[in-house]
Order: structure tokens, then sequence, then C-alpha cells
């Protein structure tokens, strides 16, 4: 017999979180984006009355923009209409078994056996016999599990709501990428500027040109 003996064995599974499109907003703020923000906070009294030639025209950016919020709103209701419910269905139809089990062995600690899809009889084959015994279940699970699995995706429709997802994310990527290239008008163009390029927790280095290159315009029109 093996260290463990035969405490009880509980497990959990882990499965694909309701999504959300997210919106436009400071989701993690730093230091440097706070200060830049309440300094821009003030720009509209700055630039107030002042016009250049050099600026964007405004219906760009706005035509843009509205596009751009258009796409989200629509990606929120597809999420919530179709993809959400469509995944809970899933689990429902197919719910997943125990990802891994725990047994306490005889000193008192708890280990656990997470099972991997890749390498499904990872344990089945452990010099304990109780670990075997409860891996080998556990991957008889699973088996049973990848085909209703795979009948419940068919049933639903699942790889068409997934490949309307992507579609819907890549189209707002580009719509995003389209408006952070797109030159601004105003300091508040400006302001959702910058929660663009923040608001979701992105690295804002890769869009440092566009936003030097709107600074500088700004600090023109003084």
């Amino acid at each position: 017999m093996s260290q463990a003996d035969a405490a009880p064995i509980t497990g959990n599974y882990e499965f694909a979180p309701v999504k959300s499109a997210g919106i436009i907003g400071p989701q993690s703020p730093t230091a440097t984006r706070r200060s830049l923000l309440a300094g821009m906070a003030f720009a509209p009294i700055a630039f107030a009355g002042s016009t250049s030639s050099r600026a964007a025209s405004p219906s760009k950016w706005k035509e843009i923009s509205a596009r751009y919020r258009a796409a989200q709103a629509e990606w929120d209701q597809f999420l919530e209409r179709v993809y959400n419910p469509a995944v809970d269905r899933l689990i429902a139809l197919a719910p997943p078994p125990p990802s891994y089990f725990t047994i306490t062995a005889r000193n008192g600690k708890a280990n656990e056996y997470w099972y991997d899809r890749t390498d499904p009889d990872a344990w089945t084959n452990n010099g304990s016999p109780l670990i075997a015994e409860k891996a080998k279940a556990q991957a008889d699970s699973w088996r049973r599990w990848e085909i209703t699995h795979a009948r419940a995706r068919r049933e639903i429709g699942m790889d068409t709501i997934e490949a309307e997802d992507t579609r819907r994310s890549q189209h707002i990527d580009r719509l995003r990428n389209e408006l952070i290239a797109t030159r601004i008008s105003s300091p508040a163009e400006m302001l959702e500027k910058l929660e663009l390029v923040w608001g979701d927790g992105d690295d804002p280095e890769p869009h440092k040109e566009e936003l030097f290159r709107d600074f500088r315009s700004l600090a023109g029109r003084l």
C-alpha cells in the first residue's frame, strides 16, 4: 500500500468564463496615466477658441469613434444574448468532470492530482495503487466527457458562434487601431484617445508616436 490512505477525495473543475466585451475606460490606471489625464483636464480652457489647419477634420474622428462604440455595443449584445447563453447551455449539456482529485496522506498533507488533457494517463501508472485507481477513474470520466462535449457543441452550433465572436472581436480591434491612428482635433478627443490607449491595460509604447504627434499638434495651437 502507498503512503496515501483512503481519506476523502475532493475535486473541482475549471471551464471557460463568461466573456465581456468591455468598454472604453480605465481599468488599471498608472501614476503616469493619471498625471497625463489630470493635466489634460485643463486643456479645454487653454485651447478654447483656437483653430489650426494641421488638426484633423472633426468629422473623421467622430465618425470612426461612433463606429467603434457601435461595434462595442453590438458585441456586448452578442455576448449577452448569444455567446454566454451558448456557453451556459454547453456546460449544462456536458458538465466537465473534476479537473483534479485530492488524497490526504498519512502525515496529513493533502496532495492534488490534476488531470492533463494533453497527457491523460499521467497518473494512471503511479506507484501508489490508490492514486493510480483514482487517476484511471478520472481519465475515464474525461474521455466520456470529450464525446459528450463534442456532441453538445454540434447541437448548439458552437463552432459558428465562436467564429462570429472572433469576427466581431477582430473588427473591433481594427476599428480601435484605426481610431488610434486618426489625428485628433480637440483636447476632448485627446482625452478619449488616452482612455482608448490605456483603458484596457495595454502597453501604450506601440502608440507613442501617434500620441506625441497629437500632443505636438495641440501644443502648436497655444
